[in-house]
């Protein structure tokens, strides 16, 4: 339904997650606005409960009806050959992991891929 630009109906046995997702559909008005894709390679280490996932291949679609699609219409939304790595972590980070990441022309930084994705995508 959300994904036709319907939008959810209220349910008394609904997941807490779609409760509030009505919710802020309702106060905020919020839609579906730009389908966000990419290939991940996650690797998990248990000690600091340490997750370090990179990303490739990301592309975007402002076509949100074709979510479901095998064959989705997206716009790349970085060079060819970049990838973003992010590592997070509970507890601390074992040193053999933090000297691993710490590599030559790395940057530190935030980064939102749905943000890319409505600013530079979002348009098939």
């Amino acid at each position: 339904r959300l994904i036709r630009g319907g939008r959810l109906l209220w349910e008394e046995d609904m997941h807490p997650l779609l409760r509030k997702l009505y919710i802020l559909q309702e106060t905020r008005g919020m839609r579906p606005k730009v389908i966000v894709e990419y290939e991940r390679a996650p690797y998990v280490h248990k000690d600091g409960n340490v997750r370090v996932t990179i990303d490739t291949d990301m592309r975007t679609s402002s076509d949100v009806s074709s979510f479901l699609d095998k064959e989705t219409r997206c716009r790349p939304i970085m060079p060819e050959g970049r990838q973003l790595m992010e590592v997070k972590w509970d507890e601390f980070i074992p040193d053999h992991i933090y000297r691993a990441v710490q590599m030559d022309g790395l940057r530190q930084t935030t980064f939102s891929k749905y943000t890319l994705c409505r600013r530079f995508g979002g348009r098939s």
